[in-house]
């Protein structure tokens, strides 16, 4: 993978942290939206990186990781509150994030050429 995996998962992360941040501040969504969009954001990424050649989606998953951390030192540091508060469930929600992500990495992103659907693709659905 190399360094620059990392720094393209740790890009990555980041900006799913702020884009999240922007929207909970803004809408004030559940954890359940939080997670069905982290999911979405990290099918565009993917699709933008199969689109353009990027050869890091072996792995994308791990930019959940990097958001987990963005999560601690913003929680930790920027807001003053214990990240590790069991009332807040938020280690079961990054657990279930990674382990998501995970599956879908495997079974979808590293059997497929394609995230995005063609036009061809959209027609034949439209159709049925």
């Amino acid at each position: 993978m190399g360094l620059l995996g990392w720094i393209f998962y740790m890009i990555v992360g980041l900006v799913f942290f702020i884009i999240l941040l922007v929207i909970d501040n803004k809408y004030n969504i559940t954890k359940i939206q939080k997670f069905v969009i982290s999911i979405l954001l990290l099918m565009i990424v993917s699709g933008f990186c199969f689109k353009y050649a990027i050869k890091y989606t072996d792995n994308i998953f791990l930019s959940y990781v990097f958001l987990m951390i963005s999560d601690v030192i913003y929680t930790c540091y920027f807001v003053d509150r214990d990240f590790f508060d069991k009332t807040e469930n938020n280690i079961i929600y990054y657990i279930l994030l990674v382990i998501v992500g995970f599956i879908i990495n495997q079974d979808f992103f590293n059997k497929v050429t394609q995230v995005f659907l063609t036009g061809e693709d959209l027609r034949i659905i439209l159709w049925f």
